[in-house]
């Protein structure tokens, strides 16, 4: 697979995008690892910032969950809320859903300069 490159100006501007969208990640030591087409969209850095925060803080987990459309179990990221004090249960909100291994084929990583690795398209 080929490398995505960044010049330094990118690079700088990264930095500091991350420095004030991955605080928690910055802050603990952490490369906020996002790879993307568009480098001025912040959605993608806030997101890994949320997922590591939730992490620390005990917040996310993983379930196997049916899907009602197809009633085949998939492996979902979600969100976890407890109750309150006086209950041990929780409460799960899907997140994200995990990729099965024959389906990560199908998606092909940005190049960074708007194209996408790997594309036969191009």
């Amino acid at each position: 697979m080929e490398e995505i490159q960044t010049n330094e100006t990118e690079q700088l501007n990264l930095t500091d995008m991350l420095s004030g969208l991955a605080p928690d990640m910055v802050a603990a030591g952490h490369n906020a690892y996002v790879f993307t087409n568009d480098k001025t969209n912040p959605v993608p850095i806030y997101l890994l910032n949320t997922f590591f925060k939730g992490m620390v803080e005990n917040k996310i987990g993983i379930a196997a969950c049916k899907d009602k459309t197809t009633g085949k179990e998939e492996l979902v990221i979600v969100g976890i809320v407890g109750r309150g004090e006086d209950d041990d249960s929780v409460d799960i909100t899907p997140l994200a859903l995990v990729i099965r291994q024959e389906d990560s084929l199908n998606f092909l990583p940005p190049d960074g300069n708007g194209g996408y690795l790997n594309d036969s398209q191009d």
